[in-house]
């Protein structure tokens, strides 16, 4: 009974430790995964950050484009604007310098035409 008893404490012992060996074994390779698995995450939240990154610069690039061409189309228009009323006010000042002639020569025709008569504002006389 004492050798059964002693074969069944080794056996005991040499499953325990055959127990720790698998479970030393476990947490090693549970780390090693864990660490694995960290890396990998750090190295895809760097090319996360860096697409990003990627991302706003372009969206930046295409809003400062868009900004200089509405810059570029806003002096366009404000020239052609510019242009517009000089073109009017040398019209206007044309119309102006015709219609001043036109009276200056209505009056001389006037003029003319009461020096014919010989009208001199005084038909009473």
């Amino acid at each position: 009974a004492e050798s059964k008893v002693k074969t069944a404490v080794e056996n005991s012992l040499k499953w325990k430790k055959k127990m720790e060996k698998s479970s030393t074994k476990f947490d090693e390779e549970h780390v090693k995964v864990q660490t694995n698995t960290q890396m990998k995450l750090d190295k895809l939240k760097v090319i996360h950050k860096e697409q990003l990154t990627k991302i706003k610069q372009k969206a930046a690039e295409k809003l400062q484009a868009t900004i200089e061409k509405s810059k570029e189309t806003l002096e366009k228009e404000r020239v052609k604007c510019k242009e517009t009323v000089e073109k009017e006010k040398i019209k206007r000042k044309e119309t102006v310098e015709k219609e001043r002639l036109k009276q200056k020569e209505s009056k001389k025709r006037k003029s003319a035409v009461v020096d014919d008569i010989g009208y001199d504002g005084d038909s009473d006389k």
